[in-house]
């Protein structure tokens, strides 16, 4: 059972940051409920966001907005997730 622990933590996790982001009316990529949240970003956002925490630039999008992944794991901490909910909540 120590998978599954892991990975609802994880997810719990990746929720937090669901939340931030439909919060600040920030469009999905898609609709997830696991531990990847994509995520579509403007150059500013992707700029700031940048700036204090890590995350992987998907695709490129027509309008030269950016699909961006956001993924929690087992040993993401609970501050690193604090720090990513409030930069987002700054933007």
């Amino acid at each position: 059972g120590l998978y599954f622990e892991i990975t609802k933590e994880a997810d719990r996790k990746a929720m937090a940051l669901k939340e931030a982001f439909t919060k600040k009316q920030i469009p999905f990529y898609i609709e997830s409920w696991t531990n990847q949240q994509f995520v579509i970003l403007d150059r500013d956002q992707l700029d700031r966001l940048a700036e204090v925490c890590v995350f992987q630039p998907d695709a490129e999008l027509e309008d030269g907005r950016t699909c961006v992944r956001f993924c929690t794991g087992w040993s993401t901490g609970q501050e690193e997730v604090e720090q990513v909910v409030q930069a987002v909540g700054a933007l």
